[in-house]
């Protein structure tokens, strides 16, 4: 989790799963 918003879809995929 390195973001606070993850800003496109597949970003938050892999903000999520960091």
């Amino acid at each position: 989790m390195s973001k606070e918003r993850p800003p496109d879809p597949l970003d938050f995929f892999i903000w999520t799963v960091e």
